[in-house]
């Protein structure tokens, strides 16, 4: 799960009207209604899901309430913002969320907490700290990262995350070959996978090539880059939490 680096009030976001207008647009506290949030949010992070990363226009990302509002989640304020699709949206529905027990893409480096895998299904990373295991496997279940034909939560028929994985992964090979031949440019990569969504398939998949990784890190709106570490191949590291 691609770690972001949300903008704060008073940032300044700048994006384009469907008549290609650019408005540069400061961050504010509150939003209201809190649908207004929806294109600096998307100017900041990108228009993808914040959990399961598939690409969606703009009309269908949904503004996500970190804290839901039936929890007393805060309805307009800006730091309770996430975007994301219809499905994790559903998923993570009105449960109650924890802040200091649960891994959160604009707070942790949610890249390290997970290992993607060719078959679409994604697994917490074993290799975490007992504690972090712990407040990783919270946002697993949080937005039901499981729900595939391979593990042990049911999968759903209406849920096809695990699949668009799955598709991604295969193109996503099919790409590193073509690049590793000299027949795509890394510019080619980032416009295709900008396209496709998924960025920790992509990430996964171009482990050994350190300047297409560098480049889906500074040109995916809002990645974190102080969650990789540029002398080892752009492995990702803790952050520092700042809540």
């Amino acid at each position: 799960m691609r770690p972001v680096e949300k903008k704060k009030p008073g940032d300044t976001v700048e994006f384009k009207t469907s008549m290609n207008e650019r408005v540069k647009h400061t961050v504010r506290k509150h939003y209201k209604p809190y649908g207004d949030a929806k294109e600096p949010l998307a100017a900041n992070i990108g228009m993808f899901c914040s959990y399961c990363e598939e690409p969606r226009g703009l009309a269908d990302l949904h503004i996500e309430h970190i804290q839901p509002k039936s929890r007393k989640g805060a309805e307009y304020d800006w730091d309770n913002f996430l975007l994301s699709c219809s499905m994790c949206n559903t998923c993570k529905n009105d449960a109650e969320v924890n802040l200091e027990t649960t891994h959160f893409p604009h707070l942790d480096n949610t890249y390290l907490d997970f290992i993607y895998e060719e078959s679409g299904r994604v697994r917490v990373n074993p290799n975490l700290p007992v504690e972090e295991y712990k407040k990783a496997e919270n946002l697993y279940n949080l937005v039901k990262m499981g729900r595939d034909p391979f593990g042990e939560e049911a999968a759903s028929k209406r849920d096809f995350r695990w699949k668009g994985r799955y598709e991604t992964w295969n193109l996503a090979k099919r790409f590193l070959e073509k690049y590793e031949s000299g027949n795509l440019t890394v510019d080619d990569i980032i416009e295709i996978a900008d396209k496709l969504g998924h960025w920790s398939v992509w990430f996964t998949v171009f482990k050994e090539h350190d300047e297409v990784r560098k480049n889906l890190i500074e040109h995916t709106s809002g990645t974190c880059t102080t969650c990789f570490d540029e002398n080892n191949h752009y492995e990702p590291v803790c952050r520092e939490r700042k809540v």
